[in-house]
C-alpha cells in the first residue's frame, strides 16, 4: 500500500514538473516572439498543450514576414505573390 502511494505521488510530481516546464518553455518562446523561439518550441513538444498556440503564432509571423516584403516591393506582382 505505501508503496503504491509512494509511486503516485512521485507520477504526479514529475507530471507537474514536466507541464511546468513546457509552460516555462512557452512563456520564453512567448517572449521572444520569433519564428526561430516558436519553432525551437513546436519541435521540443510537438503534442503539447501550447503547441497549436506556437504553430500559429508561427503562421502569422510568416505572413507578417511576406506581407512587409510585398510593401518594400511594392510592387503589383509582389502583392499578387502575397495573395498567393
Amino acid at each position: 500500500m505505501r508503496k503504491s502511494v509512494l509511486a503516485a505521488v512521485c507520477a504526479a510530481v514529475i507530471a507537474v514538473s514536466g507541464c511546468s516546464r513546457e509552460q516555462g518553455d512557452w512563456e520564453k518562446a512567448r517572449a521572444a516572439n520569433n519564428p526561430d523561439s516558436y519553432e525551437l518550441f513546436i519541435k521540443k513538444y510537438p503534442n503539447g498543450e501550447f503547441t497549436p498556440q506556437a504553430q500559429a503564432r508561427l503562421k502569422e509571423l510568416d505572413e507578417e514576414h511576406d506581407w512587409q516584403k510585398a510593401r518594400d516591393t511594392d510592387t503589383l506582382e509582389a502583392y499578387q505573390n502575397f495573395l498567393k
